[in-house]
């Protein structure tokens, strides 16, 4: 905490929690250190999470897709494979086919397994049947815990051949991230340690709302409020106005672009806006309207007062 000058209260830090406020001053400290502190946390949990979500998981994916965040698809159609290669003949499983021949038409399940381990795929792995005739298996491997592995290949079924091959390497170095921080968010990237630090931070947000509701708490309506009021003495008005042009402007592009992805919070935050601004102009036009009446009647000009007969005699005199 910064030292304060002498005769004056320390001011409470918001990276440090202060230790010698009292009341709800306290809890005000302890709430924001503490959510500064978590705020990565918080913000990567968030930002994770949203890509569950439909409509910001969607809007999300196209802009990967736009900034070339994503791996590129591995090629599944045979046709063109062996057209390149002068056969002139079609792989796979002819159309009749049914999800259980495709199982053992050609080489099988068994020689796609030889064929991906051969090209140095290690178990855990997803393999993928053809969904349609011309088309080939996929085996990928899927070590999500670190050192992650990736690896995949599209093989034919009818000979083991491989059609086509992806390295993790290979990946964008954001989409690895995309792939990372998504199985950090589901404590998978680093085992155990992942799942404590999560569990942490779930300690420490519900410590935030603990102490958010009892400054809540610290503010309701009492004796000292009088006997008819109905809620707690409001924050101070102004924080918005108090900010520099480009912090303000920081912020509202942020709250935009937030809006956009969440649309439930931009609705949300829409309204208390405009309820908390209706507010303020009440409150505001009260303090005018009070302040009005307080004020001394002044007192009318006297010439403009004075009837014409007073003017007249005025005069004579």
């Amino acid at each position: 905490m910064a030292r304060a000058a002498p005769g004056r209260s320390p001011a409470p830090s918001r990276v440090l929690a202060g230790h010698l406020e009292a009341g709800r001053t306290r809890n005000l400290s302890w709430h924001a250190s503490t959510g500064i502190w978590i705020a990565l946390g918080l913000l990567l949990l968030s930002a994770t999470g949203l890509t569950w979500s439909n409509h910001a998981g969607a809007k999300i994916a196209d802009i990967r897709s736009v900034l070339e965040w994503t791996s590129r698809p591995l090629e599944t159609n045979l046709t063109a494979t062996t057209a390149a290669g002068g056969s002139g003949h079609q792989h796979g499983s002819p159309d009749s086919t049914t999800s259980a021949d495709v199982m053992s038409t050609g080489v099988g399940i068994d020689g796609v397994m030889d064929a991906a381990r051969a090209q140095g795929l290690q178990v855990p792995l997803f393999i993928t049947p053809p969904d349609e005739a011309g088309k080939a298996w996929t085996v990928a491997e899927s070590k999500r815990d670190w050192p992650t592995r990736s690896d995949a290949i599209t093989g034919d079924g009818a000979t083991g051949s491989v059609v086509d091959r992806l390295d993790f390497a290979d990946w964008p170095f954001m989409a690895k991230m995309a792939n990372w921080t998504i199985d950090a968010h589901m404590g998978i990237l680093f085992g155990l340690v992942n799942q404590l630090v999560l569990v942490a931070l779930a300690v420490w947000i519900s410590y935030v709302i603990f102490r958010g509701y009892l400054m809540w708490w610290q503010r309701r309506p009492t004796r000292r409020t009088g006997a008819g009021a109905r809620f707690g003495r409001p924050a101070p008005r102004g924080g918005l106005r108090a900010l520099s042009p480009w912090v303000l402007v920081l912020v509202i592009v942020s709250a935009l672009a937030v809006g956009y992805f969440v649309p439930l919070f931009g609705v949300s935050l829409a309204v208390f806006l405009v309820v908390d601004t209706l507010l303020g102009l009440r409150r505001a036009g009260g303090r005018t309207a009070r302040l009005s009446a307080s004020l001394p009647e002044t007192p009318a000009n006297d010439k403009e007062s004075e009837t014409p007969a007073d003017h007249k005699e005025n005069i004579g005199a």
